[in-house]
């Protein structure tokens, strides 16, 4: 249930567009709040949310991986 939850909550992710495309922004009380008010939590709404966080920083980590290594600045004299 704490997955399907997730995945309900990620839709309503937000995204900072830029020059190189949009980015994914972590998930934050914004996204979880209108999920408490429709849903009653499978477990404590306390523990409910930080697992939530906790499956987001997951998420947040794998896209950083996959994100391609971004140039080191360039020194000056170089």
């Amino acid at each position: 249930m704490l997955i399907d939850a997730f995945g309900m909550i990620a839709r309503g992710r937000r995204h900072l567009g830029g020059m190189g495309g949009a980015a994914k922004l972590p998930l934050s009380l914004h996204e979880v709040n209108p999920y408490l008010d429709r849903f009653e939590p499978p477990i404590p709404e306390r523990e409910f949310i930080r697992a939530i966080f906790r499956m987001d920083n997951v998420v947040m980590e794998g896209e950083a991986k996959k994100q391609p290594a971004s140039k080191a600045p360039r020194q000056a004299g170089q």
